[in-house]
């Protein structure tokens, strides 16, 4: 078994989830992605790259469920396949930071 860096293809619907539901739920939940990390004890920056569609990164069970506990969900919440609604709500927040993120420079 391979412990490789990138999820392999098969899997990256579930990678894609994950970051979306994170996203989604944080902004339900009111929260910046600096007040998650440091509720769920991990880096910003760290919380961005598990948000980021472009790149899904892996992560521990402990962050999953250090996560779903900052947001007060079930870990299981963060795993399920999203609605077409969650969905757009989800990427509406990346697409606005990557317009920012593109000001800035």
């Amino acid at each position: 078994m391979s412990h490789s860096k990138k999820p392999s293809f098969e899997n990256v619907d579930y990678y894609l989830d994950i970051a979306l539901n994170i996203a989604y739920y944080r902004r339900l939940a009111g929260y910046t992605q600096v007040m998650l990390a440091e509720k769920a004890q991990i880096t910003q920056p760290y919380l961005g790259s598990l948000e980021s569609v472009n790149n899904p990164k892996h992560c521990s069970l402990e962050v999953l469920f250090n996560l779903a506990r900052a947001l007060n969900i079930q870990p299981y919440q963060l795993l399920k396949p999203l609605t077409e609604e969650k969905e757009a709500t989800a990427e509406q927040g990346e697409t606005s930071r990557d317009s920012k993120e593109n000001r800035s420079e």
